[in-house]
């Protein structure tokens, strides 16, 4: 059974990551390529085939977004940087 399972996820996985394209050529007729994706996006994962974890933890925002700074707040840094003092011995 895990043998099937891991099999059947991987090549529901494999599926996922080629993203097809159609485009049309010069001759009028449309040509379809593929590509490889590395990264995919969780919504675009079946259910059982998702991280698990907490839903507090999937909702949080990610490491990307929680480093990002609001343009007053990157302004402020950027015009008052920290002070050092030199400090006697």
């Amino acid at each position: 059974m895990t043998l099937i399972n891991v099999s059947r996820r991987n090549a529901v996985i494999a599926n996922l990551r080629k993203r097809v394209t159609v485009t049309k050529g010069e001759d009028g007729k449309n040509t379809s390529t593929s590509k490889d994706v590395k990264n995919l996006k969780s919504k675009h994962i079946p259910f059982d085939l998702r991280f698990k974890k907490t839903r507090a933890i999937r909702r949080r925002l990610n490491k990307f977004q929680a480093k990002k700074l609001s343009s007053a707040v990157l302004k402020r840094t950027r015009n008052f940087p920290r002070r050092t003092f030199a400090v006697p011995l």
